[in-house]
């Protein structure tokens, strides 16, 4: 564990990025960019997807080596040669997605990446270790826990003590509030603040303004993998409004202002039409008593009822891992349920296969868009077609009808402004924003009753979600029943009539998607699993 000493002094520079250059196939990540970070800084990196924050914190943490350019870690001139040797010279990552083997301890974890002592370990000074280095900086954890049975925040606390214990003085945070309740964004904060003025630089990336405005002393903004400003944040009018026009490179409408947090409420053109009487007394899905076996106990599904109307955008919100894939899994036809029933229209649904509740009128947008959602090795035209092959329009007996095929993709193309090359290339080499609108685009040609979407933005820019958001909206106007998989509160709020709140495979209650400061601390002990009976007697 690196010694208070290591850490650099406040105000000196801990890490500089010159003309650092990187290319990939077809474009150019980073270009010529200039990044500089101080000790005790919190420093925020902010950017559309693609702007080239991924790579830039993937060639810091050793990942990616740059073609040009230099890395200089307090004032020193150096070459990272791969992960270890970005850890060894005091540089941790802290990713969205965590990087802990769940059937380990935090401790176990935290051992896998030392490299002394070798083979005898005292896991029990690890432990303390880590308790004592949690209460410093607000970061409690239970070390001899097995990291699959904590909640989300716990997982996230654990990947910042294992690079704080494995010597990390400057901290790389990507989207770190992405799955947190508000309860736990404010405690990271506080921990964020706190390692700050102890001389740590870090480095925050997010996409919430509001976020970085409150946290970060100074923001390099991203466009096109050139770093094309960097803010001093502290007493500069209009911040906000300022970094939304570099990221965006234009001014920000009200679209952007609402993907980008930075209105409070939603406007009135934006919300639901009123849902006529007539339609709201009917029922598109409708479940009852719903129990369905999960991956670990957390996350399995206990005795879940609610009921979604035409016209109705429904949000079911909770950190991730309390059940939310295993339902959305049961109600797409994808796993089974142990019991309870769900009914489509009026027809029982309950453990049919994923075609025949295809078929009925379900379409499903899974949260994991190439592994689940498509096959990433397979072209554009095959995967526009895995759904709806058997349909006459595309198929003859046991033969495809190509030119239907394709004139089907191209009109897909068209109307959801998909950005492809080449139509027979595959689909991973799309991008997160292109291949999300040809899963909507392939789901929604079906003109389904009920629409399914796992995070429908995650790890998509400004644009691409309000293209997506806009396409989810028009779905709920036609008259379609649409269920949302969420995350981040803000876009709950931006999107749907109504919130249910999951936690540990229950729903613990229903609330509106009203921002103010008691529907928000509501849903925050929903979140966490109390009983707003219980809060408020």
């Amino acid at each position: 564990m690196l010694s208070k000493s290591e850490a650099p002094a406040l105000g000196t520079t801990a890490v500089r990025l010159k003309n650092i250059t990187k290319r990939f196939p077809g474009i150019v990540a980073n270009d010529r960019v200039n990044f500089e970070v101080k000790a005790g800084e919190i420093h925020a990196l902010l950017g559309e997807n693609g702007a080239g924050k991924s790579t830039l914190l993937n060639i810091l943490a050793g990942l990616y080596r740059p073609e040009e350019g230099e890395i200089f870690l307090r004032e020193e001139k150096t070459t990272l040669r791969g992960p270890a040797d970005a850890i060894k010279k005091g540089v941790g990552v802290v990713y969205q997605h965590f990087k802990l083997v769940p059937n380990q301890t935090v401790a176990e974890n935290v051992a896998l990446g030392m490299r002394q002592p070798r083979f005898l370990l005292n896991l029990k000074k690890i432990e303390n270790d880590l308790t004592e280095l949690g209460q410093n900086y607000n970061l409690a954890v239970r070390p001899a826990t097995r990291v699959g049975t904590l909640s989300v925040g716990e997982q996230q606390r654990a990947e910042i003590l294992r690079a704080l214990y494995l010597g990390a003085t400057i901290l790389a945070l990507d989207e770190p509030t992405a799955n947190l309740t508000p309860k736990e964004t404010e405690g990271l904060f506080t921990a964020i603040r706190r390692l700050a003025e102890q001389g740590y630089a870090i480095i925050f990336v997010s996409h919430k303004l509001e976020e970085v405005v409150s946290l970060a002393s100074r923001a390099t903004i991203l466009r096109g993998g050139k770093a094309v400003a960097t803010l001093d944040l502290k007493g500069l009018p209009g911040e906000k409004e300022q970094i939304a026009r570099l990221m965006i490179g234009r001014e920000a409408d009200s679209q952007s202002e609402l993907e980008l947090g930075m209105l409070d409420e939603v406007p009135l053109e934006k919300k639901a039409a009123p849902i006529p009487e007539v339609v709201s007394a009917q029922l598109t899905l409708q479940v009852r008593g719903l129990h369905v076996k999960g991956e670990v106990l957390n996350s399995t599904v206990k005795d879940v009822s609610f009921e979604v109307h035409p016209g109705e955008m429904v949000g079911l919100v909770g950190v991730a891992g309390n059940g939310q894939r295993e339902l959305a899994e049961a109600l797409a036809g994808l796993r089974r349920a142990e019991r309870g029933d769900v009914t489509l229209n009026g027809a029982d649904l309950t453990n049919r296969s994923a075609r025949q509740v295809h078929r009925a009128g379900v379409a499903f947008v899974p949260e994991d868009r190439l592994g689940v959602g498509s096959a990433a090795g397979l072209n554009l035209e095959d995967n526009f077609l895995l759904r709806d092959y058997w349909r006459p329009e595309y198929s003859a007996g046991p033969f495809l009808r190509r030119k239907a095929v394709r004139e089907g993709l191209g009109a897909a193309i068209g109307q959801y402004s998909i950005a492809v090359g080449d139509a027979y290339a595959p689909a991973r080499l799309l991008s997160g924003g292109n291949l999300q609108k040809l899963l909507l685009a392939r789901e929604l040609n079906s003109q389904p009753k009920l629409l399914i979407v796992a995070n429908p933005t995650r790890g998509l820019d400004i644009n691409a979600s309000a293209y997506v958001h806009n396409k989810l909206r028009q779905a709920r106007d036609q008259g379609a029943a649409v269920l949302l998989i969420l995350e981040d509160l803000d876009e709950a709020f931006l999107l749907c009539d109504q919130l249910l709140v999951m936690y540990e495979g229950r729903i613990m209650g229903k609330l509106p998607p009203v921002r103010s400061a008691a529907n928000l601390e509501n849903i925050g002990l929903l979140m966490a699993g109390s009983s707003l009976a219980a809060t408020h007697s």
